[in-house]
């Protein structure tokens, strides 16, 4: 059960103020302007995490230089993003509509999480290695649901994701605005909740619990996103048709004139 699943320890408390921070950063900038700027957004980011998990990279693979790691981690994962922008896009979009589904379907069955640790402690060396921390425990919590129906998650879940998937590398453009729109609106929450875990630890199980409340505000900011962004993109469009027929009006005038010549 999701409840024995034991929670990893609070991350450091300054890299928390500090990841936080970016999180509502980039989620405004990507809610405003991911269709257009995301690529640029999202490469700065996985740069970012890249140089964050230097020292953890370090103490997996015993190599003593933690400015070369992080240096080659963030160009990596930097030039990865940056390459890779649209089948990025289209597997977070899938993602996300894999991870409601599945929250979706085994709704009845998820157990209440079992009782915070004490998050004043701090057992791990580095905020790195916090974020594999956490990985692990989702990692864990998603085998946790998805183990005993593997079959109906498949058809209900797997089946959802990968048609969101194709329609999302068809459609590049859409699947951009609607995935920067809900990822900018899950950092901004997860953002917020991080500043509420560093500066009133004991409200943070308070925030935690007020899902349909965060999911509410999540939806707000969908909207707003998609609004704001839609808006944006039929500008752009409406000013390349203008352009364009401004060409051609330009092609025809010599074409024009030429004809009245040989007359």
């Amino acid at each position: 059960m999701l409840a024995n699943i034991p929670l990893p320890p609070a991350p450091p408390v300054m890299p928390l103020y500090i990841v936080s921070g970016v999180c509502i950063l980039l989620g405004a900038a990507l809610l405003l302007w991911g269709r257009s700027s995301g690529r640029v957004f999202l490469t700065f980011a996985a740069a970012g995490a890249g140089a964050a998990c230097a020292q953890t990279i370090t103490s997996l693979t015993n190599f003593p230089y933690v400015w070369i790691v992080g240096a080659v981690s963030a160009l990596t994962a930097g030039l990865l993003v940056f390459l890779f922008i649209r089948l990025l896009w289209a597997l977070i979009l899938s993602a996300l509509v894999g991870i409601v589904a599945l929250v979706i379907v085994q709704w009845p069955g998820i157990a209440k999480l079992a009782a915070p640790p004490d998050w004043t402690s701090n057992s791990l060396a580095s905020f790195g290695d916090w974020v594999f921390a956490i990985a692990h425990y989702y990692a864990d919590w998603i085998v946790a649901l998805v183990q005993g129906s593997l079959l109906p998650l498949l058809l209900m879940v797997a089946l959802p994701m990968f048609v969101i998937l194709l329609v999302a590398l068809l459609l590049p453009k859409a699947a951009t605005i609607l995935a920067s729109s809900l990822v900018g609106s899950v950092c901004i929450i997860a953002g917020a909740v991080g500043l509420i875990w560093a500066v009133r630890p004991p409200w943070f199980s308070t925030a935690t619990e007020q899902i349909k409340v965060l999911g509410i505000i999540a939806g707000v900011l969908v909207l707003m996103g998609l609004v704001l962004q839609g808006r944006s993109e039929f500008k752009a469009i409406a000013k390349a048709k203008e352009k364009e027929a401004e060409k051609k009006k330009e092609q025809a005038a010599p074409a024009g004139e030429a004809k009245q010549a040989k007359k």
